[in-house]
């Protein structure tokens, strides 16, 4: 029986700005009592789970903030409403919101202060995309698809800006579908390197595998953008835990290849490599 061949990502892994959080986090916990963050701090359930066991307490309200209580604020970033409440509140907190991401704001305050148009090429539900909307205020708009360019009006003046872990394909089809509803369009490509070189490199190696396995919470963006990539040209298995590979059926393909969000950590990933090479599965890593 020929032995099945996987080739995993070798970059893959946590990304800069989530391992700047996580580690800001921990160490929040060795220095404060009662560290609480809005919300999962990454999007990815065994990192999530580690944060608990910490004693990270997680909350989805601000109004849920009690005294005495360190807010840790997380990758994805908050509104700037949020801040001015935790001021007012006088709680203490440190802000963890990934350097890329305060960029963005950054630029959404000036052009928002300039009178512009905010177009944020993202996801309405996510949290970045929150944090971005908040900023740009009430000339702020989320779009999510070409489809929803059709019936906006926006005015002479925007800046077009992407969340950090969309794909490039979206940015730039909602740039050509808003095509001359603008006069004077300012295009700002924010999304992250790292996620767009995770995304190149399961478009080759999708192609060339017969399946192909992505890592990462249900619940994040670019772990999605992954997997619908791959799903293009192979099949694709999206796990969450490595316990949920499926070793029987990955054993029917002739070669698999393997990456991993940016949220997921890289001892999840060398798990999922171990269980591959105890069942005989040839396993390399490449760029």
């Amino acid at each position: 029986m020929t032995m099945t061949r996987v080739f995993y990502d070798k970059n893959a892994g946590l990304c800069a700005g989530v391992k700047r959080t996580i580690r800001g986090a921990v160490k929040a916990v060795d220095e404060k009592t009662n560290v609480t963050t809005f919300g999962e701090l990454v999007h990815n359930p065994i990192v999530t789970q580690n944060l608990k066991n910490l004693g990270i307490n997680f909350i989805h309200r601000k109004e849920e903030l009690k005294n005495g209580q360190y807010v840790v604020v997380r990758a994805h970033g908050i509104p700037p409403q949020d801040e001015i409440y935790l001021k007012e509140k006088n709680i203490e907190y440190i802000d963890l919101t990934c350097p890329r991401v305060k960029i963005i704001h950054n630029k959404i305050d000036h052009y928002r202060e300039l009178g512009y148009k905010i177009i944020i090429v993202g996801y309405a539900g996510h949290a970045e995309a929150k944090g971005h909307l908040g900023h740009a205020g009430k000339n702020g708009i989320v779009v999510s698809s070409t489809g929803e360019v059709k019936n906006l009006r926006l005015g002479d003046r925007a800046l077009i800006i992407a969340q950090t872990t969309i794909s490039e394909k979206l940015f730039n089809d909602v740039i050509k579908a808003l095509g001359n509803k603008i006069k004077n369009a300012e295009v700002a490509n924010s999304i992250c390197p790292f996620v767009i070189n995770r995304l190149k490199w399961i478009q080759k190696y999708s192609k060339m595998a017969e399946a192909s396995v992505i890592i990462g919470g249900y619940n994040s963006s670019n772990t999605k953008q992954l997997y619908e990539e791959a799903k293009k040209y192979s099949r694709a298995f999206w796990i969450a835990y490595p316990e949920e590979l499926e070793i029987a059926l990955l054993k029917s393909f002739k070669t698999v290849a393997l990456t991993a969000g940016a949220s997921t950590p890289d001892f999840t990933i060398q798990k999922v490599v171990n269980i591959f090479r105890k069942n005989n599965f040839s396993v390399t890593a490449v760029k």
